[in-house]
């Protein structure tokens, strides 16, 4: 198993439209088996699959692009089944034509365009929370902390996205001015409640909690 460390990249890197997408030349293909009980090798292997990116092809065959990032990944969770009683086995292989290749680059799209979506709307929604908490004049250190804990978790969650857009969706722009939106709100939000507690706002981000809780979203992202 060690001498797949030595295969060479499968894929390189372009820049389209000033932003740097990936060109798959080979696919890694992943499946594993786990006993019947108890199921939690099999949401491992599910959480592991969508924290990487991987496609589910079909009946547990997860496809990947071909990087020794990915390699390394898939090899790390083989080692930590068999130590429980699971197996897994993962190969490399080629679009049998230029369509084919198509169709898989349309579903990994697909699913980041979903997963954008479903962000876009998540800031939308903390905007509108943001507004009426303004518009009652609710300027207080609690709604402030807990504003802080959701613009964390919307950032979090877009840095993974982002790690997961092997090929540049189009909605990458929307999502991050909407991220930038919503710093700008929290930013004026934290103004009104220093104002109205009779305190001078903190500058910039300011908040050594926020370094606290930067510093938890990367050690949940080593978790995975």
């Amino acid at each position: 198993m060690q001498r797949l460390f030595h295969f060479w990249e499968k894929q390189s890197l372009q820049r389209e439209s000033g932003k740097i997408i990936m060109v798959v030349q080979e696919w890694l293909l992943f499946t594993a088996q786990t006993p019947g009980s108890p199921s939690s090798l099999r949401v491992l292997v599910w959480r592991r699959m969508q924290h990487l990116g991987a496609h589910l092809l079909h009946n547990g065959l997860w496809l990947l692009p071909h990087t020794s990032k990915h390699v390394e990944a898939i090899q790390n969770l083989v080692t930590e089944l068999e130590a429980q009683g699971g197996c897994g086995f993962f190969f490399f292989a080629q679009p049998a034509n230029a369509t084919l290749g198509q169709n898989i680059l349309a579903r990994f799209q697909a699913e980041r365009e979903q997963e954008y979506t479903e962000f876009t709307e998540r800031c939308t929604s903390f905007l509108a929370e943001l507004e009426r908490e303004t518009t009652a004049r609710k300027f207080t250190f609690a709604e402030l902390e807990e504003n802080e804990d959701d613009l964390h978790k919307l950032t979090s969650w877009l840095r993974k996205i982002q790690a997961r857009d092997f090929f540049g969706s189009p909605h990458h722009e929307e999502a991050t001015a909407m991220l930038a939106r919503c710093n700008q709100a929290l930013a004026a939000f934290t103004d009104s409640v220093y104002e109205q507690a009779g305190l001078a706002a903190p500058s910039g981000d300011g908040y050594e909690r926020r370094d606290i809780l930067a510093e938890k979203d990367r050690v949940d992202d080593n978790n995975y």
